[in-house]
């Protein structure tokens, strides 16, 4: 598990993945707050620089096997916490970002 208010979420992915990954992120995977979307708007911030400058809201990243992945989701609104299934880890090609925004 990683805590990341602070870095970015896209500086701290990469960390706890093989060089030979890549984690594909759905940009459209979870609510994102109001204020995001204001600063967006207001500053004409494209999505990427969004996801990689403020995470978007994002607060923890749980990267999982796909056979566990609801039961940690179920772990974790059971414990009041909401999660989203964010995307999925994926073989990098070479030259690739470690992170892929889909």
């Amino acid at each position: 598990m990683t805590f990341q208010p602070c870095p970015p979420t896209s500086l701290n992915i990469p960390r706890i993945l093989p060089q030979t990954c890549q984690a594909v992120i759905r940009s459209d995977s979870c609510p994102v707050p109001p204020i995001f979307r204001f600063l967006q708007e207001k500053g004409n911030i494209s999505e990427e620089e969004m996801f990689h400058v403020f995470n978007c809201g994002i607060g923890y990243v749980l990267v999982a096997k796909e056979e566990h992945s609801e039961e940690v989701a179920g772990r974790l609104t059971g414990m009041g916490y909401p999660s989203y299934a964010t995307g999925e880890i994926v073989a990098r090609q070479p030259g690739a970002p470690q992170i892929r925004m889909a």
